[in-house]
């Protein structure tokens, strides 16, 4: 199982709001995230394999809001570098069990030869980067720490870099949303 994060540059003061059931609403969306601007989008296990302590430490998230199909959370910048450990981690692990033989590598895991080749053909075909600017209509940047649109964590990893160098995190919140 893994979720789908979207993380979003929020307003300081009043990061999101609650839209209450008897007002008209999107059934997935009980929480709209105030001055919105979404920085990257997201399919990760990190987040639902961080420990309990890890997600409660208020020294990483802060929880905003919750109910049953999402979770609303603040992450400091303590807490971009916790996902960054993570994704470090995932992508040892990665490259670790590429290198074993079939017999000992993990069944979900391919041989390095495979490995290579799919990193070869994403490279050629998606490119992992992008250079251009994305405007919305009022001419704003949008997306501006996302590095790479692929979804491999061997370049995600650029993404939380982007973000935990660049990010204001004096004069707005960091905020995630997923389910």
């Amino acid at each position: 199982m893994s979720w789908r994060l979207n993380w979003y540059k929020a307003d300081k003061e009043n990061p999101i709001t609650i839209i209450h059931e008897d007002e008209e609403f999107d059934s997935y969306d009980y929480c709209k995230v105030n001055g919105v601007q979404v920085l990257w989008s997201e399919a990760t296990d990190d987040w639902i394999e961080m420990s309990e302590e890890e997600r409660n430490n208020t020294n990483y998230f802060i929880k905003l809001h919750s109910d049953e199909d999402t979770e609303t959370w603040e992450v400091t910048k303590e807490g971009v570098k916790l996902f960054i450990e993570k994704y470090r981690q995932r992508i040892i692990k990665i490259l670790s069990e590429s290198l074993k033989s079939d017999d000992e590598r993990e069944w979900n895991y391919t041989s390095n030869e495979l490995y290579t080749k799919q990193k070869l053909r994403e490279f050629l075909a998606n490119c992992v980067y992008d250079l251009k600017e994305f405007k919305d209509d009022n001419g704003n940047i949008e997306n501006q720490f996302e590095v790479t649109s692929s979804w491999k964590y061997e370049y995600c990893i650029f993404n939380l870099i982007a973000i935990y160098k660049l990010f204001d995190f004096d004069n707005f919140k960091l905020v995630i949303k997923g389910g």
